[in-house]
């Protein structure tokens, strides 16, 4: 059985409300039977949304939150990992953090046997659900300066050295309640 728990110790809002644009496009992939790479999914998401901000700032790198919210929501409805289809560019394996990689080729065949259609896996439902109790909190600036630091300090090796010219963009995303993950890859895409 594969792990239900969340990678991610929460679901943000704008990985659920990405995480909502994305299912589509891997149900359609699932029920063609295709694996998608990472960078595939972004930019079909992106042409099929022409209009969302949020999906065209998007960049692959930073889709394992989001894939991580569709691959829970799967599991806990008893429905194969739609996330074990999308994969490294020229692969047929997903990325080294996916949860269960050892079984990707498994989940990826449950995933493209299963009746998307008859069974009406909704996904929107849970996605507003979730957005509703988890609101962004905002902070003030001086919180949002001590979580910038703290999470600079604690992630400094994975930020290029770039990252400290987009300081008070970090902070007014801090301050509109993002969570600091996300925060920082906004700033750098």
């Amino acid at each position: 059985m594969p792990q239900i728990a969340p990678l991610y110790p929460s679901a943000t809002e704008r990985s659920l409300r990405l995480a909502s644009l994305l299912f589509p496009i891997l149900v359609e992939c699932a029920k063609q039977g295709k694996l998608i790479s990472y960078g595939d999914l972004i930019e079909r998401a992106q042409t099929t949304y022409p209009d969302n901000s949020e999906i065209q700032r998007a960049i692959p790198r930073a889709s394992g939150r989001i894939l991580d919210v569709i691959r829970t929501f799967c599991l806990r409805r008893g429905v194969p990992d739609l996330a074990s289809i999308v994969v490294q560019r020229g692969t047929t394996v997903p990325g080294p953090n996916y949860v269960g990689l050892a079984q990707a080729s498994e989940f990826q065949k449950e995933a493209f046997a299963f009746n998307w259609e008859a069974d009406g896996v909704v996904f929107e439902a849970e996605v507003v659900e979730a957005i509703r109790i988890n609101k962004r909190k905002l902070l003030s600036e001086a919180a949002a300066r001590d979580v910038l630091f703290a999470y600079f300090k604690e992630n400094e090796a994975r930020f290029p050295a770039s990252i400290r010219n987009h300081r008070e963009k970090i902070l007014v995303l801090l301050m509109e309640g993002f969570d600091p993950h996300e925060a920082f890859e906004m700033a750098l895409a």
